[in-house]
């Protein structure tokens, strides 16, 4: 009888073990499932918020008050836009492509019309920036150059008394317009507009224009919003910010 009993309790163990087996496999499956599971879901890592670059914008809080590239038609316009909440938008997970123009001697703007010639403008002895003389467009010598990592500026008038100069219709840049830079060799950038926004020139947003940032972008700037007569200024700047598209 004791015999039967052990022959019954040790077939019991043997068939739990059998039973066990696939129990502890299937869980490791289910375990290992829900592992790629939940690192597929991750959320990603929030880009880190821009911040002012030292030394390219040590002068510029003194440029907006005196940056009215034009004097003006006396017409008043108003904007809509959308602000970026970070100038750049790039996924910090895509490789870092460079196209540098060592010489910017053109840009071109098809949505708006804009072919114009690039010449370089840098700092007044005053510390403000300066501008283009009418009919051409200034890129920001102190800044990096177009297509390089860092934010590239070009500046040009919105207009004067004799009508309007390169950068009229610069606020009607719409996401995903072109921009192009060209070089002195042949050379070019295309960027691709991600956003715009208009701002008073004494609150000029040093912060999201020069943002630290190891992307090529680029940030279109002139003058927009009401027409100060009594100084015949504009009171505002409209930047439209864009990225390196290739």
């Amino acid at each position: 009888m004791t015999e039967r009993r052990s022959d019954r309790h040790g077939a019991r163990r043997r068939g739990s073990i059998w039973l066990a087996a696939p129990l502890a496999l299937a869980s490791l499956v289910l375990f290992s499932w829900g592992l790629v599971v939940v690192f597929r879901h991750a959320p990603e890592s929030e880009p880190d918020s821009p911040s002012v670059l030292s030394g390219v914008t040590a002068h510029i809080p003194g440029w907006p008050a005196s940056a009215d590239p034009g004097e003006g038609t006396g017409e008043e316009t108003t904007t809509t836009t959308a602000i970026p909440t970070t100038a750049t938008a790039v996924s910090t997970t895509l490789p870092i492509v460079y196209q540098p123009i060592a010489e910017p001697t053109r840009v071109v703007v098809p949505a708006i019309g804009v072919d114009a010639v690039l010449v370089p403008v840098g700092l007044k002895a005053n510390g403000e920036m300066e501008t283009p003389p009418f009919g051409l467009a200034g890129w920001y010598t102190p800044g990096p150059v177009p297509g390089a990592a860092g934010p590239a500026v070009i500046v040009a008038h919105v207009d004067s008394r004799k009508g309007p100069d390169i950068f009229f219709r610069l606020e009607e840049l719409q996401p995903d317009d072109q921009i192009l830079v060209y070089g002195a060799e042949g050379e070019r950038a295309v960027f691709s507009v991600e956003g715009k926004e208009e701002e008073l020139k004494t609150e000029l947003p040093v912060e999201r224009i020069w943002n630290d940032t190891p992307y090529p972008v680029l940030r279109l700037i002139t003058c927009g919003g009401e027409f100060d007569y009594s100084v015949r200024h504009y009171r505002s700047n409209v930047i439209v910010y864009a990225s390196l598209a290739g």
